[in-house]
């Protein structure tokens, strides 16, 4: 299975890739803004295309909070 991970330099998007390789027969995908900005969603289609993505795990978040 192809799991793509957003935000995964965030809290729980860097516990889910610490504890990957516990999955082997699991293939992830960690992607992270500013590399990949989740608002550009001709990107996302592609990446999910390209890898094949079973499953997305979304840990990203907006964390300004005034702007929320």
């Amino acid at each position: 299975m192809n799991i793509l991970v957003t935000g995964a330099n965030g809290k729980l998007g860097s516990e889910i890739k610490k504890r990957a390789n516990t999955v082997p027969q699991w293939n992830f995908y960690f992607i992270d803004f500013p590399e990949f900005n989740l608002y550009q969603f001709g990107k996302i289609d592609e990446v999910i295309c390209e890898n094949k993505i079973s499953c997305i795990i979304n840990c990203a978040d907006y964390t300004d909070v005034n702007k929320a």
